[in-house]
């Protein structure tokens, strides 16, 4: 665990920047966005792609953006902006099983199978853009579950990290946070064979929707946005794929309770990556005060922003804010 504990930054809606414009309404579109195909960790990965601006200052580093669930790569449309800024060779891919990328092979959709994307994509961004500066990864939701296997494993392989919207250790602090088990109830009932799938399908996708007002109460996001969402979805398995992180975490962790009780947030590795962590104050998914102790989790320097007025999607909702917190960190 880190000496000091994690600093927290609070910022409201109404300070957010205007470098860049923050319509949580536009926030996600894809259109203009070029796309490349990496490989990486035996798989294709279809990615959104930004160079670095023309008027930005550095060149030569690189990010991997990793988005969650329900969602796909357009999610980070609004950190590639940012990136992009900053002089980051930025990509976004559609995660493992998501359409078009390629499905596991093998079927795995575990914690550890994303974390090695996750590093694997890095390298292959670097070699693909010949990226020789820092290498930053982000993520989101399933995007920072990913995000922080890959810092544990191979903390190397990056200079900084940023995960929004779930915690680290957020397996030991369901049964540390009572409430959290009935805000993840979501989670139980993708155990149930079959039900999940027919209730994703349901009227076109209208599940979708409903988790995105849960999540982000308020959230006016754009018709395209959730379109390309419940596209993504549409095609060949990714709705069965999807379902599968899920039912793969939620089993290894079952297994692990039987047979050695319940897990601790001290367990180890430790993260010696440097963090922002960014959790929305309004997250109807994942309760911000899972990240009071984000902090045990790391060994080496980490800053929790809560962003007000904003839920579980604070990336597209609060777009010049988070974008602009990213890039100062990265500036530190």
């Amino acid at each position: 665990m880190s000496e000091d504990p994690a600093e927290t930054t609070d910022l409201n809606a109404d300070a957010e920047p205007a470098t860049r414009p923050s319509d949580p309404v536009a926030a996600g579109d894809t259109a203009g966005y070029g796309t490349v195909e990496l490989e990486a960790n035996g798989l294709t990965f279809e990615c959104l792609v930004e160079h670095p601006s023309a008027d930005a200052e550095d060149e030569g580093d690189l990010a991997v953006c990793l988005h969650g669930f329900p969602d796909d790569a357009g999610s980070m449309v609004p950190v590639l902006d940012a990136l992009s800024e900053a002089g980051y060779t930025a990509v976004a891919p559609y995660m493992r099983g998501y359409a078009p990328t390629d499905p596991a092979p093998d079927g795995e959709y575990t914690v550890r199978a994303l974390g090695t994307d996750a590093t694997a994509l890095l390298a292959a961004t670097a070699d693909r853009f010949d990226c020789d500066g820092d290498r930053v990864l982000v993520g989101h939701d399933w995007g920072a579950v990913a995000t922080y296997a890959a810092a544990a494993a191979k903390p190397g392989a990056m200079d900084r990290l940023v995960a929004m919207a779930v915690p680290p250790r957020f397996n030991a602090l369901l049964t540390r946070y009572p409430r959290q088990a009935l805000r993840s109830w979501y989670m139980w009932f993708f155990q149930v064979p079959g039900a999940p799938e027919r209730a994703l399908r349901w009227r076109d996708f209208e599940f979708v929707e409903f988790l995105w007002g849960l999540w982000s109460p308020g959230w006016d996001y754009s018709r395209s946005r959730i379109e390309s969402v419940k596209s993504t979805f549409a095609r060949g398995d990714t709705v069965e794929h999807a379902l599968e992180y899920y039912r793969q975490i939620m089993g290894s962790s079952l297994k692990e309770l039987v047979t050695s009780g319940p897990p601790s947030p001290d367990e180890r590795p430790t993260i010696e990556v440097p963090a922002l962590l960014v959790t929305g104050a309004r997250d109807g998914s994942i309760g911000t005060e899972l990240f009071d102790e984000a902090d045990r989790a790391f060994d080496g320097p980490c800053r929790v922003l809560r962003v007000k007025e904003a839920g579980h999607f604070m990336h597209q909702e609060r777009p010049s804010l988070v974008g602009d917190e990213v890039r100062r960190f990265l500036r530190e």
